[in-house]
């Protein structure tokens, strides 16, 4: 029977990890990356729903109702497409974490 020196056999059995964390983090990354970009969305329909409500209450003061409604419901819009992006950023998060 043979002896098998000890660096071997760590070898094997650190070099599937090894692999995993050498291919892992370039998959993870792009999952951080997707999350980040879609929070940016959500950023920014965040701040549009903002500003279309600020229109929708200068038109109401100005006593248009008609665009005030209009700017209202663009605000809604907006605010919902905020709400899924940014609930897409959080899945992207999760699925990079588990990445690691």
């Amino acid at each position: 029977m043979r002896i098998v020196p000890r660096v071997f056999i760590l070898a094997a059995f650190l070099l599937p990890n090894l692999i995993s964390m050498a291919v892992a983090p370039a998959s993870a990354e792009t999952e951080w990356q997707k999350a980040q970009h879609d929070q940016h969305a959500a950023n920014r329909e965040s701040q549009k729903a903002a500003e279309s409500r600020a229109e929708a209450r200068s038109s109401a003061y100005r006593g248009h109702g008609l665009s005030a409604r209009l700017h209202a419901h663009h605000a809604r819009h907006e605010a919902r497409k905020a709400y899924e992006h940014s609930q897409e950023a959080k899945a992207e998060r999760r699925i990079a974490r588990h990445h690691y």
